[in-house]
């Protein structure tokens, strides 16, 4: 009696195994295809269920990297990824202590929006958010209590500066308020002990009287990025731009100065200028980081305070660089502008690409592409086609629709 009744049972079993398969099968068959970001989608309030089986943080894991293929998605074909914010927040509930994503979503984020705020606010919101899901953590822990997380949201406030004021309306005023007040947060909860936070908290009310304190900024994400070959490119060329940058903003006072003394533009630089600065080439940009490093860490060590290490840095910048580092291009006189080569050749690089992405958008809605360039400006409603920067000139070939440019 025993045996039939087992039986019945297994067979039962067996018949309920292959009735589910059959369903799963047939499901998948119907199921259309689905974009990568529909496999982010979450539950209502972005609340986790028990799917997750206790592993929150590697569940954190696995939407992060997913997210990142979303991303790299809407970057090259431009699927849309209007799910970033929330995607990002379950996350940061997941696990709370994910540093590196805090930084990295706020960029996303702003990029897939088209707007700094909602990155921002993404950060804002996570410094009032409830613990997190699983017990890795305890209950009563939050970020606000964090210092590092203070000391982000302070930094990210100084480098989105321009773009709250551009595309948010928020005045680089009151997102510096912001910034001080987060630095001070940071000091607070560390007992003045967060590294480098009171030393950047000095050049915050510094940076409308002409010092970069992005410099430092991207100086500190270069040192902390050693394993990241890729990032480190992309840093230097950023501090090589911010060099150029703090350059500029001193060649120009000299300029202005000899023009209000003679009533006319200097045609050479050296008229204005007893040491005229040269831009730094990218292949010296590795030896040039390590020294200003080498300059930071050396006077931090030697308790040296904030306007000390400011006037050293300064010096280096203006003077010290030119006799280590001699080889560079002369930046450019143009009428009444100083112009940087670095600096115009990445506008130009950035036009070029803005006007294949028309070409192959034209291509992609009418079939064939433009003949040349100025139909691209006439389909598209824009005014007309803008010059392009270093005196260059739109090169166009309507057999292939590839943009390029020449002297």
């Amino acid at each position: 009696m025993r045996g039939i009744r087992f039986t019945i049972h297994l067979l039962v079993v067996i018949a309920s195994v292959n009735i589910i398969f059959f369903v799963a099968k047939k499901c998948d068959e119907i199921r259309p295809n689905q974009e990568l970001q529909e496999f982010l989608y979450l539950a209502k309030n972005n609340e986790i269920k028990s799917f997750a089986f206790g592993f929150e943080s590697e569940y954190a894991d696995v939407l992060w990297m997913l997210s990142i293929q979303a991303f790299r998605q809407y970057c090259i074909e431009k699927v849309p990824f209007s799910e970033a914010k929330q995607v990002y927040q379950s996350i940061a509930r997941l696990d709370p202590h994910f540093e590196g994503m805090y930084e990295t979503a706020c960029i996303y984020i702003n990029m897939v929006e088209k707007k700094a705020l909602p990155g921002v606010e993404f950060i804002e919101n996570s410094l009032q958010q409830q613990p997190s899901l699983g017990v890795k953590y305890p209950k009563n822990e939050k970020l606000s209590k964090q210092p590092w997380m203070w000391y982000l949201l302070g930094r990210i406030y100084c480098l989105q500066r321009l773009e709250l004021q551009k595309k948010d309306g928020v005045t680089i005023k009151e997102t510096m308020r912001k910034a001080v007040h987060c630095m001070d947060e940071c000091l607070k909860l560390s007992e003045g002990k967060h590294p480098g936070a009171q030393f950047f908290a000095y050049f915050l009310v510094r940076l409308d009287q002409g010092f970069s304190f992005d410099l430092l900024t991207w100086l500190q994400i270069y040192s902390g990025a050693e394993k990241n070959e890729v990032l480190r490119g992309l840093i230097l060329e950023t501090l090589q731009e911010l060099i150029s940058q703090v350059h500029l903003s001193s060649i120009r006072q000299k300029f202005k100065g000899y023009y209000q003394k003679h009533g006319v533009y200097p045609q050479k630089l050296e008229q204005c200028m007893a040491v005229v600065p040269v831009e730094p080439i990218i292949e010296n940009m590795p030896k040039i980081a390590k020294r200003l490093l080498q300059i930071i860490t050396s006077s931090l060590q030697k308790r040296m305070k904030a306007n000390e290490i400011e006037i050293l840095l300064n010096n280096f910048i203006h003077k010290q660089l030119l006799l280590e580092f001699p080889l560079g291009k002369s930046y450019i006189v143009s009428g009444d502008k100083i112009l940087s080569f670095t600096i115009e050749k990445k506008y130009l690089e950035k036009q070029i690409r803005g006007m294949q992405i028309m070409v192959d958008r034209f291509k992609k809605k009418l079939g064939y592409f433009p003949k040349n360039l100025q139909e691209v400006v006439e389909k598209s409603g824009l005014p007309k086609l803008n010059p392009l920067p270093l005196n260059r000139k739109y090169t166009y070939n309507p057999k292939t629709g590839e943009v390029g440019n020449s002297e």
